[in-house]
């Protein structure tokens, strides 16, 4: 999901290698979700700010919630497998609030220096002005989605004494903290709180205010990609295409801002102005440019939706590339109670990664989505299974192969 919009997330993600993946974006993860049997259930990118709460993380085979680049997390009384959240974390941030075992109750929190054997890269503690700033935006977040979910509809005016009190929040922690990435996600709230009382002009004349303000210099680029969205919202696609292409000559060093917007280019060219040839460029420069974004995978779907295979242009490795051959491998095995299935695909395709027990039984879905061409590895995480022989089957395109692998305990 690429999106600087408020979402509220209903129904389930389950059995996907990673359940949900937002960019830019806020919401709530509401208690009826089912986030079960995902390789990692949640991978928030990009100063996201995400709100799950009561939900079931079971079965997860690499992590529960996984934060990058300025993202933050607030889970809240969530389910995960033995009660522990699995927890991994580049440059982001994620608070635990009450960590209950998938059947039972474990606990009312887990603390930062309670959590082990995790891969851990935060950017320190987050500071309490934020975090209750943060928590009442998600809860009149709540009673906005409430109100539209019974009535069917929303009066703004009703909220917009409580809304503005957050974005007031929100600006005074970004004056206060100006170089913390969590700054660049109050700025995506803030802005978002606009969104959330249809007050558009109010919204783009926050982001101008942001971007003329020497003092916060380095949020410019990220209140001119909000721009965008307001100028998509006004119907001015010239202007949103122009604002895109000023972002993209002032943020050269900004990979994950530059993909963003380039994505967005590619979505206006395609959805608002029927321009095909220019939507796909767009679209094959994340695939060329941008490899190791988890936007390749959106702008590869976009790229079939035009009927265009997904490619990649000519480079240095496409030699490389040309000669691959199907393969796959599990090392260790047998394991305990981890093992990383290995596979490279000689073409792009669908591919299909399911293990099962030795009764023929599905077990788990590892991997259900569109790759291309390449080396690539899945984990595999036997901690819920008894010992014994397990197969894995993968698919793609015209190959298949059967492996077995032993879990030893």
């Amino acid at each position: 999901m690429s999106s600087t919009s408020y979402f509220t997330l209903n129904g389930q993600c389950t059995n996907f290698s990673t359940g949900f993946a937002p960019h830019y974006s806020s919401g709530n993860i509401n208690a009826y979700d089912n986030m079960r049997n995902n390789g990692t259930a949640i991978s928030a990118y990009d100063n996201s700010n995400i709100y799950p709460s009561f939900n079931y993380f079971c079965g997860s085979v690499n992590y529960d919630l996984s934060a990058y680049y300025g993202a933050y997390i607030l889970a809240q009384n969530c389910y995960y497998n033995n009660g522990t959240p699995r927890l991994f974390r580049q440059g982001g941030y994620i608070d635990i609030g009450g960590a209950n075992n998938c059947s039972l109750l474990k606990g009312n929190s887990i603390a930062e220096n309670d959590l082990q054997n995790e891969d851990i890269q935060s950017n320190g503690e987050v500071p309490q002005e934020f975090r209750e700033t943060n928590i009442k935006y998600f809860e009149l977040s709540k009673k906005v989605s409430e109100d539209l979910r019974t009535n069917g509809k929303i009066d703004q005016s009703k909220y917009s004494e409580e809304f503005n009190e957050v974005i007031n929040g929100f600006k005074d922690f970004i004056d206060k903290n100006p170089d913390s990435d969590l700054s660049n996600t109050a700025l995506v709230t803030a802005a978002h709180s606009f969104r959330q009382l249809d007050d558009f002009k109010g919204m783009n004349l926050f982001l101008q205010e942001i971007s003329k303000n020497s003092k916060l210099i380095n949020k410019k680029g990220l209140a001119k990609r909000l721009m965008i969205d307001y100028y998509i919202h006004e119907n001015d696609f010239t202007n949103a295409i122009s604002i895109a292409d000023e972002t993209i000559k002032e943020n050269a060093n900004d990979k994950n801002l530059l993909c963003d917007v380039v994505l967005a280019k590619g979505l206006i060219y395609s959805h608002n102005l029927d321009n095909e040839t220019a939507a796909i460029s767009a679209f094959s420069d994340i695939i060329n440019n941008y490899s190791d974004n988890s936007l390749v995978e959106f702008a590869k779907s976009e790229l079939k939706l035009l009927e265009v295979k997904p490619e990649k242009q000519a480079k240095e490795n496409s030699s490389e590339e040309s000669n691959l051959e199907f393969s796959t491998s599990s090392y260790p095995n047998p394991f305990n109670p981890t093992t990383v299935i290995n596979y490279t695909l000689p073409v792009d395709a669908k591919v299909l990664i399911k293990v099962y027990d030795i009764l023929g039984r599905e077990v788990i879905e590892l991997v259900n989505e569109f790759k291309g061409a390449g080396k690539y590895s899945v984990q595999f995480d036997g901690s819920n299974l008894s010992s014994g022989v397990y197969f894995y089957s993968i698919t793609a395109d015209n190959y298949h192969q059967t492996k077995k692998i032993v879990l030893t305990k």
